[in-house]
């Protein structure tokens, strides 16, 4: 980050209480970072939503720490704020470099949401578009419009928050546009575990109780069912810890 070609910003690490010596390793090797302490794991998107309310800057970028980037992908992130738009850059593979992890986020109506390229190769998706969701692994937003919508909601925790995200600010108006010239390099898993599988479901069902009304609840219910019936599923196929997974996201909501 400190190579970046663009040259007035600040960068806050925001800590969840890690236990592995980070914070003590950035202080002694970093001393120009601002470092957040939280005294417990507040999740993903309470820990951003810290960060943004201590930040300096006009506009803000959101970068997963299990990332590099490349020197210019800050100048390249920061260009489509100007006009108004937020931004996500082109994430690649950290071990495969050549490898497409996600160019933005694919987000279905149902609430299901499908990395866009994953493990295609790094010469496709060459061109910036608008597309439907930013990944909260890399993007740039105007701050007094991350603060306007209510930031990420923090009852998600983790997983979905970034679709969250994007729902409310296309309802509000606002356009999401990829920038392929924006590169980040991820540390990227597809596995889905069974602690995983409660935070996918439990925050789909919110991200859809919060956003739709319901007349279009009721109006895309047979789509919502045939979603159960695939989760269901998957959830049957991998074990009683999956299920269980998928009953504690009902109690849950």
């Amino acid at each position: 980050l400190f190579t970046q070609t663009y040259a007035i910003y600040e960068i806050i690490l925001v800590d969840n209480a890690s236990q592995d010596k980070t914070v003590e390793f950035i202080r002694e090797n970093y001393p120009d970072i601002k470092i957040i302490e939280n005294g417990s794991n507040l999740g993903y998107a309470e820990g951003n939503n810290i960060g943004v309310s201590q930040s300096k800057g006009e506009y803000i970028v959101i970068l997963n720490p299990d990332t590099i980037v490349d020197r210019d992908w800050l100048t390249q992130l920061i260009k489509p704020l100007k006009k108004n738009y937020v931004s996500t850059s082109k994430i690649l593979m950290y071990d495969q470099k050549e490898t497409i992890n996600t160019c933005a986020n694919h987000s279905h109506f149902t609430g299901v949401d499908f990395c866009r390229g994953l493990y295609e190769h790094v010469s496709q998706f060459s061109e910036s578009e608008y597309v439907g969701s930013i990944s909260g692994c890399s993007f740039a937003i105007h701050k007094d419009i991350f603060e306007r919508i209510g930031g990420f909601d923090s009852d998600f925790f983790l997983y979905l928050e970034d679709i969250d995200l994007s729902w409310r600010l296309r309802l509000a108006g606002y356009k999401i546009i990829f920038v392929p010239e924006s590169i980040a390099y991820h540390k990227f898993n597809l596995k889905v575990s069974a602690w995983k599988e409660f935070y996918l479901e439990r925050n789909r069902y919110t991200m859809l109780i919060k956003n739709y009304n319901i007349r279009t609840l009721i109006f895309i219910t047979p789509a919502l069912l045939v979603t159960e019936l695939v989760t269901w599923v998957h959830a049957a196929m991998h074990g009683f810890k999956y299920v269980r997974s998928k009953l504690r996201a009902y109690w849950w909501i």
